[in-house]
């Protein structure tokens, strides 16, 4: 499950991480906590050779949906199912993609009692969610384009938190998953690849959008 993310690298970062190749540098707006529905940054291979960088609701919206609303409930697809299910499996054959995020929300625990902890790379750089895109044609007849993020189960660091975690690719394998898909790339990422820690409750609220709500908050347990 990936229900919140942040988007805070420079155009720079993930230019070269990347080798994107992108005209035109965009503006880019970092979010610290981006939502279901809103739009965010995507990167795909491009017609001519290479990688690109655009911008996709997040919520997969599929061609023959009635209404974009239906993208709300698509933020995430399960790599179990992806080839199968009638929403996903087009654009898992056609239309993949990857999300460059700079670390993700989980929450431990329920009801009031819920602690979010921000996820990032513990070794400082951008993780690369396994994503798919999808073209909707709304009742003016523009297109509009939409994105999941791929899950899978949780490794065994994040298991603590959720049975479920974003599939996060090896840099090694980003061309490969976009040119060829399948599900062999679709699995946890090594145990060590991330690090977390609780942080405030104020990224509840999506209102919310600043540097500290991925700040440290006071040590909680896990058990």
């Amino acid at each position: 499950m990936c229900g919140r993310f942040t988007q805070v690298f420079t155009w720079a970062e993930i230019q070269e991480f990347y080798a994107l190749l992108n005209e035109l540098a965009p503006n880019l707006k970092p979010s610290w906590n981006v939502a279901p529905t809103q739009d965010i940054g995507v990167i795909g291979a491009r017609e001519n050779g290479g990688l690109g960088f655009t911008r996709m609701r997040w919520g997969l919206v599929p061609s023959w949906a009635k209404d974009q609303s239906v993208g709300a409930k698509m933020i995430n697809a399960r790599s179990d199912t992806i080839a199968q299910k009638p929403a996903f499996r087009e654009a898992f054959a056609k239309r993949r993609c990857v999300i460059p995020v700079s670390g993700f929300f989980e929450w431990k625990g329920s009801g009031a009692a819920k602690t979010p902890y921000f996820i990032t790379s513990a070794g400082e750089e951008p993780l690369s969610f396994a994503g798919l895109w999808e073209r909707w044609r709304d009742p003016e007849g523009q297109w509009v384009r939409t994105a999941t993020i791929i899950t899978t189960d949780a490794n065994e660091a994040l298991k603590p938190l959720h049975h479920r975690m974003p599939v996060i690719l090896d840099r090694a394998d980003i061309a490969r998953w976009l040119a060829e898909g399948g599900t062999a790339l679709l699995r946890p990422c090594p145990d060590d690849r991330l690090t977390y820690w609780p942080v405030s409750t104020r990224v509840n609220a999506v209102k919310n959008d600043a540097p500290d709500l991925i700040e440290a908050a006071a040590s909680s347990t896990l058990f």
